[in-house]
């Protein structure tokens, strides 16, 4: 998957190609465009858009989502996708940057060392954390996708030891 991704980039297909602005132009000429999807302002907000989609199509013991994300995130980054395109994220009312919308799909991914990686790759290329929509910045929507989703998470036991102090 990633190697057609590689040929069509480097065929100088636009990552940053915004799909969003596509269909509002041509949604008041009455043309339907052919995506038949939720439209994304951006390749790194389609990726981030579409885990679900990806975690039901991939076999966890053959290939991590989260090398896979990893891996496109690097890729599309270098082929110069910009990382601080606003947009909607997902079917949400919450629009953003790439850096909003990987962190509303982060605790799905897990939090291992690949996702810290891709973080660090959209700090790297210029993601800003200090972007602010409709009062949100990415550290806002990574909070509230840990409270929405705390159920998930594993309990500790009252014998679990979850950190040693020292007290000096």
């Amino acid at each position: 998957m990633t190697t057609c991704m590689v040929v069509l980039l480097n065929a100088r297909v636009d990552p940053n190609f915004n799909e969003v602005e596509f269909e509002t132009k041509y949604e008041a000429l009455y043309i339907q465009t052919a995506f038949g999807r939720s439209a994304f302002p951006s390749s790194l907000h389609c990726l981030y858009g579409n885990i679900r989609n990806l975690k039901r199509h991939f076999d966890e013991e053959t290939t991590s989502v989260s090398r896979f994300v990893t891996k496109v995130t690097e890729t599309l980054l270098r082929h110069g996708a910009e990382p601080n395109v606003i947009g909607p994220i997902e079917d949400t009312r919450l629009h953003g940057n790439a850096l909003h919308a990987f962190m509303k799909i982060c605790i799905s991914l897990g939090l291992d060392e690949r996702s810290i990686t891709a973080f660090r790759l959209l700090i790297q290329n210029g993601s800003d954390p200090n972007v602010e929509t409709n009062g949100i910045f990415p550290l806002n929507t990574f909070v509230e996708e840990i409270l929405v989703n705390c159920d998930k998470f594993d309990k500790l036991s009252k014998h679990d030891e979850v950190a040693v102090t020292e007290y000096v």
